[in-house]
């Protein structure tokens, strides 16, 4: 809960709310099949949520599907058997969806696309190690190639996307900063902070994500993302 907290702080509420209209005095509204308005008091303000017209359906988890939703992309992703079953990948641009197979190298646990959609990574469970699969026109390219950890045995890993060429390893050891090249499907490191870390959170949106660290998880560092660096 405190950590959503944080990341609400850090993303516009326009993103995901829509103002009310100041001239309305009687702060009624409607509810129809399609929208659920949400009166909410803040100070002196009234907003709503309205839903989407298009919803996104996916199929439900089974022994053979697993289901991920990727946060940044707003996509979600249906994998089966690992890939090899197939892949399903929706957003809320249907234009943007796409179906693919890729092999079976182990239980997926991550699986997230950079923002221009032509990378694809994967963390697999039991692997010290990202792996990437390139795409074009919304199709893998085989091979797929590795980045592994510089943190060793860990238990907690996970990636984000800081865009399409750089992402960000992290672990409870610290966090690594990597510059993508596609075309040699290599990875150049720019930066490793090793610290002890409770959680990290991050918000493509502003730009910024937030650690966690300390005994008790009292201290709190902030890091801007600019391209090719991170800052305090």
């Amino acid at each position: 809960m405190y950590q959503n907290e944080l990341l609400d702080n850090l993303i516009s509420k326009n993103s995901i709310l829509n103002k009310d209209d100041e001239n309305n005095s009687d702060n009624e509204y409607e509810e129809n099949e399609n929208e659920i308005f949400v009166e909410a008091q803040n100070g002196e303000e009234n907003e709503l949520l309205v839903l989407s017209e298009n919803p996104i359906t996916f199929e439900p988890i089974s022994s053979l599907t697993n289901v991920f939703f990727d946060r940044d992309n707003q996509q979600t992703f249906c994998v089966r058997s690992n890939g090899v079953g197939g892949v399903i990948v929706k957003g809320p641009k249907p234009e943007l969806n796409l179906s693919f197979r890729m092999e079976d190298k182990g239980n997926v646990t991550t699986i997230k696309f950079s923002p221009s959609l032509n990378i694809l990574a994967i963390r697999r469970r039991d692997k010290n190690v990202i792996d990437f699969l390139n795409f074009k026109n919304g199709q893998p390219v085989f091979p797929e190639y590795s980045q592994s950890f510089k943190a060793k045995n860990t238990k907690s890993q996970e990636c984000y996307w800081l865009d399409s060429s750089e992402i960000l390893l992290v672990s409870e050891q610290g966090f690594e900063h990597y510059q993508i090249f596609a075309e040699k499907r290599a990875l150049k490191l720019i930066k490793f902070f090793s610290m002890s870390l409770n959680w990290l959170i991050w918000s493509r949106e502003a730009q910024v994500f937030v650690v966690s660290t300390g005994t008790y998880g009292s201290i709190l560092n902030p890091f801007v993302y600019s391209k090719g660096s991170l800052k305090i």
